[in-house]
């Protein structure tokens, strides 16, 4: 069994945001992951970091692919870049 990953994106921050989703797509297979969903936000999207934890952590996901880091605010970043111990 494949291990679970979500794809995260900002629809404000990505400037091709099919292509991003095609990217992390591509991504997860070549990683060897299950791709569970991709999350898209808005800049009007309430809390956007806690909810996207809530997602990995509800998806069993052990991995989170974005289209680039500056995507995620740095709370986010420690979170998705720490192996799980």
């Amino acid at each position: 069994m494949k291990p679970t990953a979500i794809a995260y994106l900002r629809s404000d921050i990505s400037t091709a945001q099919t292509w991003d989703e095609i990217q992390m797509r591509s991504l997860a297979k070549r990683y060897g992951y299950d791709l569970a969903k991709t999350i898209v936000f808005t800049p009007r999207t309430p809390d956007p970091i806690t909810q996207l934890i809530t997602v990995v952590l509800r998806t069993g996901s052990e991995a989170a692919f974005t289209p680039h880091l500056g995507i995620s605010a740095p709370r986010c970043r420690s979170f998705l870049s720490e192996p799980a111990t």
